[in-house]
């Protein structure tokens, strides 16, 4: 899950991080999906910011800064979705049924009853 929370993480050509880098992350947070992910968000904005200081070529200019401060605001919004107890271990995935009668509604309140009991 942390995989796909981190941008460039789904294609193994262009993933930073190995499966059991991710799990040293999922392990050092608890097994928090988004503050795993806040981590390695965090270490790919350092990589950047060592890597590309602020290259220029011809009339293309790339800041490192930028690119790294657009990682750790992301990382940032993860860390605050987490404390203000929007996501966690247990709240990573969302389930919504459909309910278009009686019977898909009693339907829906048993299944939310047996997911969260």
């Amino acid at each position: 899950m942390v995989r796909v929370l981190v941008p460039g993480e789904l294609t193994e050509s262009t993933s930073a991080f190995s499966d059991e880098d991710l799990e040293v992350l999922l392990g050092i947070n608890e097994g928090v999906t988004l503050l795993a992910a806040a981590q390695a968000l965090e270490r790919i904005a350092a990589d950047k910011l060592l890597l590309l200081l602020k290259v220029k070529v011809g009339p293309i200019e790339v800041d490192g800064s930028k690119v790294s401060d657009s990682f750790l605001s992301l990382a940032a919004r993860y860390r605050a979705t987490y404390e203000h107890g929007t996501g966690g271990a247990n709240d990573d995935i969302q389930i919504a049924e459909l309910v278009y009668d009686e019977r898909t509604y009693g339907e829906a309140i048993f299944n939310d009853f047996l997911r969260t009991s």
